[in-house]
């Protein structure tokens, strides 16, 4: 040191958060709000598993459902642009984060009833009935025929096709779209937003049991 002048102050490096910019670069921002997320939706479950009203979630099918999307977007993302844009630790992670998330999605469907019931049910029902004359599955049975059973086929192309998309999204490079749509895909907002409208298809368990034992009703709307 030269001079008389006081020595220079060097700043304290955070050390944990270079560990995550070296790891995840500029996802380390969208990785850090979706465990968050992650990590509220799990004790939202944990909360109601424990009160007797949602199942244990599946986490071991969904992990094998976001690989094999991984796998297909990697694929495309391959024929069209060559290595994937975001760094391979940030991949790992959000594809862990993105299977946990969704893996308790469906359980926190099944115990929206026994929190808040599906109230709008019946007006909507009333409503459809007073319009179409029916009910709109009728109609649209009795409008289409045949083509009914194939169309409900290509509409559950729904979810295939948003898991790739998803994927595509996450080996993107960073950028502030892409934090935007990742940060967004384990938000509990949809559960709560399903909260508050208090209408769609009911899954009612047996009797209120313990969280080991459930059977859910079939898939439809209990309208009346």
């Amino acid at each position: 040191m030269t001079g008389g002048g006081p020595a220079a102050v060097s700043e304290p490096v955070p050390v944990a958060g270079l560990r995550l910019s070296r790891r995840f670069g500029q996802d380390r921002d969208w990785i850090a709000v979706m465990a968050i997320l992650t990590a509220l939706e799990l004790a939202w479950w944990a909360i109601a598993w424990l009160q007797g009203i949602a199942p244990a979630p599946w986490i071991a099918a969904y992990l094998l459902f976001a690989s094999v999307g991984l796998v297909a977007a990697a694929i495309v993302r391959a024929m069209r642009h060559g290595r994937p844009g975001a760094p391979w630790p940030a991949i790992v992670a959000g594809t862990l984060l993105l299977a946990i998330g969704a893996s308790v999605f469906l359980p926190l469907k099944y115990a929206i009833p026994s929190e808040i019931p599906f109230w709008l049910d019946r007006p909507l029902a009333i409503a459809e009935r007073s319009l179409l004359g029916a009910d709109p599955w009728l109609v649209l049975d009795r409008w289409l025929g045949w083509a009914t059973r194939p169309l409900d086929l290509l509409y559950g192309c729904w979810l295939p096709v948003q898991l790739v998309v998803l994927f595509l999204v996450i080996l993107a490079a960073p950028s502030r779209a892409k934090f935007q749509c990742a940060a967004s895909t384990c938000s509990p907002r949809s559960e709560a937003a399903c909260s508050r409208t208090n209408s769609g298809a009911r899954f009612v368990p047996s009797k209120r049991l313990s969280p080991s034992r459930w059977r859910p009703s079939i898939a439809t709307r209990r309208w009346m």
